[in-house]
């Protein structure tokens, strides 16, 4: 048995407004804690292999792609899981009024450049 304390990073690359990063497992998949104040997020990207997130505080707003380039935005709270599919194209953060915590177990991810815009995020 070993214990492991995770480094709490600041996210700035990749991500719109604060978020902390807490590397909880890293081999054979990431594991990763991640915290949002109100109205941060991710940038575009994806996963070769898929996504799962569970929420564990606050709600998760959500923008998925589909295959017709339209994007579908949802929530979930506590103890839901979200599953990306492979290569689906997404992003993830808090609400507007609050902020969110999720855990985030993926082997591999392909970040964009492009921020989700303040349009993309309210849809």
């Amino acid at each position: 048995m070993r214990i492991i304390r995770p480094d709490r990073l600041s996210g700035r690359e990749h991500f719109t407004g604060a978020v902390w990063l807490e590397t909880l497992k890293s081999e054979p998949l990431t594991v990763l804690r991640v915290s949002f104040e109100a109205g941060s997020r991710t940038f575009w990207h994806k996963h070769p292999s898929g996504q799962t997130l569970y929420v564990l505080s606050g709600t998760a707003r959500i923008g998925i792609e589909d295959e017709n380039g339209k994007v579908k935005v949802s929530e979930a709270g506590p103890e839901e899981l979200i599953e990306a599919a492979p290569n689906q194209r997404h992003w993830h953060g808090a609400r507007p009024d609050n902020p969110m915590a999720h855990i985030a177990i993926q082997s591999d991810i392909e970040w964009e450049e492009r921020a989700v815009t303040d349009a993309e995020y309210n849809s």
